[in-house]
């Protein structure tokens, strides 16, 4: 009789336990992706550069997205989408283009650093 007792203690705390284990792996799994601001660069009154650093994970990469967003009608638009860098190091504003000098910097034993010039009238897609 105690072993049928002691059998369902067990048998229900491990059920509990996977459930609470369970749980939590898919909350960790599903959480919604933070962005980190890397930089905002004024083009005019109405208008302004956006810089993030969005981070990857097991199934993406990590990712330098450049915005525009109208300070007016607060519509962002993408101007562009780069892979696995971390680090705006410089950039160059013209009246038509942005040039941006990115570094990978999660690579110890190589540094990677490029540089990107965008056309800041050429607007990718909208953000809604």
């Amino acid at each position: 009789m105690k072993k049928g007792y002691l059998s369902a203690i067990i048998i229900i705390v491990l059920v509990i336990s996977v459930s609470i284990f369970y749980y939590w792996s898919i909350t960790q799994i599903f959480k919604p992706v933070v962005s980190v601001s890397m930089g905002k660069i004024n083009i005019d009154e109405q208008n302004e550069i956006e810089i993030l650093y969005i981070p990857g994970n097991a199934t993406s990469q990590n990712i330098t997205q450049i915005r525009k967003i109208n300070n007016t009608t607060k519509e962002k638009y993408v101007l562009g989408n780069y892979e696995r860098y971390n680090y705006l190091d410089k950039y160059y504003l013209s009246e038509e283009n942005l040039i941006i000098i990115l570094r990978d910097t999660s690579i110890h034993h190589f540094e990677s650093i490029d540089t990107v010039q965008l056309n800041i009238q050429n607007i990718k897609y909208k953000i809604k």
